[in-house]
Order: C-alpha cells, then structure tokens, then sequence
C-alpha cells in the first residue's frame, strides 16, 4: 500500500492556494509501503506464548501491552505446542528470541514459507555454520506447523478490519512525506529503481519496541521498519462488539522518532557487515567502560562496544533529521534522556562528528568514508569526564 501519493496532493494543494507562483514541487523521490506481514505476526505470537514473552508480561504493569495479552490469551492452548517449545529452547542458547520477530521477513508470506534471501548467519559458540543454518532451517517448518496448527490464515482473514484499522492509523501519522529523502541523501542511499522503504506494524509486539531489518534479493533492497503500538484503547482487542477510539498506532510524534531511528539502523548495516568497519570501531572500545556497558546492557542494547557505537551513531543521526524537520524544541530534551536514562554519554560528540560529515559530503560521501576520521576523534576522548 502506498500512501505518499495523498500528502503529495496535500503539500501540492496547500501551496498553491499560498503561492500560486509555484508551478513545480519536487516530488519525494522515495515512497513508503506500509503493510501487515503475515510472516511477523504468526512469529510474535510463538514469541508471547514463550517464556521470555510471558515473564516480559508478567513483569510489566498490567495497563501495558494489552495487545500482547490479548494475544497470549487467544492462543494460550498452543503454550505448549512443539514450536513455542522450540524457541524457548532457543532462546536458553542465546540463538532465537523476543528480539527477532523480523526473522520472517526473509521467507515469503507464510504457509509457503521459503527463504528468499540468503541470511547471513556467524558461528557463535558450540556452533559452527553449517550447525546454525539447519537450526534456523528447522525452525522455519516448525514456524509453518504452527501457522497451520493454529489456523492463523483464519485468524488473520476473520481480523482483517482490524489489520486495516492499524494501517489506516499508522497512514494518519505519516506527515513528513521528504524525510525518507532526507535520510536516503545523509547515508548515501541512490538507487530509486531498487530501494524500497517498509514500516511494517504489528499488533502482537510488545508496547514500544521497534526494530530495523534489511533484506536483498538480488538488486532489490528492502528497508524495513518493524513498528508497535504505544498506549491504545486497552479494549479487549478481539471484542467485534467494542469500537475502539485507537489501537495505539496513531501518535505522529512516537511513529515518526521510530521510523528515523528504526530505519537508521537498516542503513547502518555497513558496520555489521564488514569485518574492517568492527575492528576500526574496537580501536576505541576503551570507552565503553563497565558501568556504560551495563547500563546500555539492561536496556537491552547489547554488551558490545559494536553494538554500543552504532546506537550513539543512529541516535546521533536522529538528532540530524530533528533539525532538518525543525523539532528543534524536541533535541535538548532527547539529548538528556538519551544521556541520562539510557546511558549514550558521547551523544553529543557524535552529533557534533556528524554535522561535520554532513557538510562535507564532497570529501566524505558516506558515512563510511566519515568513520576513520570519527574513530580518529573518538579516540582522543578522555573517559573521565564521563564516568558514573
């Protein structure tokens, strides 16, 4: 579904009727689909009714995520089905879990459900390639099991208003037709005909999360930007009897924070990519000192300086796209939390680093060839003024 084609007519209209010496607008180069993937949907419902999923639910106040809960009671019959059961073992190993619903997005639309990509899988420990890639294998028909053993292609059919009420909100939200463009120019992203943005919503992931995924099928690259509500009705979600005043998928400003950041993330793939780009960046692991680590750690943003660097440089990023939209009001108040909450201490240098890669896009074009010089400059912070 494509949706950029109406606020075009809008952005059109309005400046028309306010400067009728304006006969060309630029159109934005790049439009969003924003669609509900089967796929994500019937994977984030095994993940609710796992373990983690449960204690997730259990551990939250009980006015949040009452999508989730609501799926979790629809199909606590198959908590002990041969899947659920699967991912929760799984997720023991560290190999599948809550942070992977996008798993799907590499197969087709499901009850098919084949690889369209090759996914890129690393050796961990206790696990060679070869190991992981018929783990993942057997995960995948497990998934298709379960789909049929739930008869999901039911589900979604019997609750396909639902469906379209999310798109219809998350459409609501989607005022800044150019921002695609914005981010498309500030990580040098050229190729119109074979780039394609993604914001896929899904009612069963938990409140707030949100994720960013790429996948390439041949020339083709798809962007996606997995989205979850924030808030709703806190109606019984699959009640036909009850109108709901909002399924949480309608608050512009959290959807568009989101999509900046989300898809930030699939467009700095780069740094997970290339084995020179991770060993540039650990020259200046030094400064993800213990209580930095732990604290980006329990919010779930991983243990490694890697993972560490490229949140500051996304959320730096975020900053960037801000300014272009003039939130200005926004940034002194992101900032502080982003420092004080979350514990992205080197934020503002980031920032600073970035602004200065941005123009200079003649001597840098990407942000890859802007990283040597920003590890140059990291690499002179003193962490002692950033201790806690």
């Amino acid at each position: 579904m494509k949706i950029i084609s109406s606020l075009i007519v809008l952005v059109t209209t309005l400046g028309c009727n306010e400067r009728k010496e304006m006969a060309v607008i630029d159109l934005p180069k790049y439009k969003i689909n924003i669609e509900i993937n089967k796929n994500v949907e019937t994977i984030g419902i095994i993940l609710i009714l796992s373990n983690h999923g449960k204690r997730i639910i259990e551990v939250n106040d009980e006015n949040k995520n009452y999508c989730a809960r609501s799926f979790r009671e629809k199909f606590i019959e198959f908590e002990e089905h041969p899947t659920v059961k699967l991912v929760n073992s799984l997720a023991e190993e560290g190999l599948f879990g809550l942070y992977e619903p996008y798993f799907g997005l590499n197969y087709t639309l499901l009850p098919n459900f084949q690889k369209k990509n090759e996914i890129e899988v690393d050796s961990v420990e206790n696990h060679t390639k070869e190991e992981l890639d018929s783990i993942y294998n057997h995960l995948a028909q497990s998934i298709q099991k379960f789909y049929i053993d739930a008869k999901l292609e039911s589900f979604f059919d019997n609750n396909r208003e639902l469906y379209q009420k999310v798109v219809k909100e998350v459409q609501s939200t989607m005022i800044s037709p150019y921002i695609i463009d914005s981010m498309a120019y500030f990580y040098n992203i050229n190729d119109v005909e074979n780039v394609k943005f993604n914001i896929t919503p899904s009612l069963v992931m938990l409140e707030g999360w949100g994720f960013g995924h790429t996948v390439q099928i041949k020339e083709t690259i798809s962007f996606y930007q997995l989205l979850s509500h924030y808030g709703g009705s806190q109606e019984d979600l699959f009640n036909p009897l009850l109108k709901k005043t909002s399924l949480g998928f309608d608050n512009v400003s959290v959807n568009l924070e989101f999509t900046i950041h989300e898809f930030g993330h699939s467009f700095v793939d780069f740094l997970r990519d290339k084995p020179s780009n991770i060993d540039l960046i650990n020259q200046v692991k030094f400064l993800n000192f213990e209580n930095l680590q732990k604290k980006v750690e329990n919010y779930g943003y991983g243990d490694t300086w890697a993972q560490c660097f490229e949140e500051h440089l996304v959320r730096a990023s975020e900053i960037i796209m801000f300014e272009k939209l003039g939130k200005k009001d926004l940034i002194k108040e992101k900032i502080e939390t982003e420092i004080e909450v979350y514990g992205f201490v080197y934020l503002p240098v980031f920032v600073k680093e970035l602004k200065q890669y941005n123009e200079n896009r003649k001597q840098y074009p990407s942000l890859e060839d802007y990283l040597p010089t920003l590890i140059d400059r990291l690499s002179k912070i003193d962490t002692t003024q950033y201790l806690f």
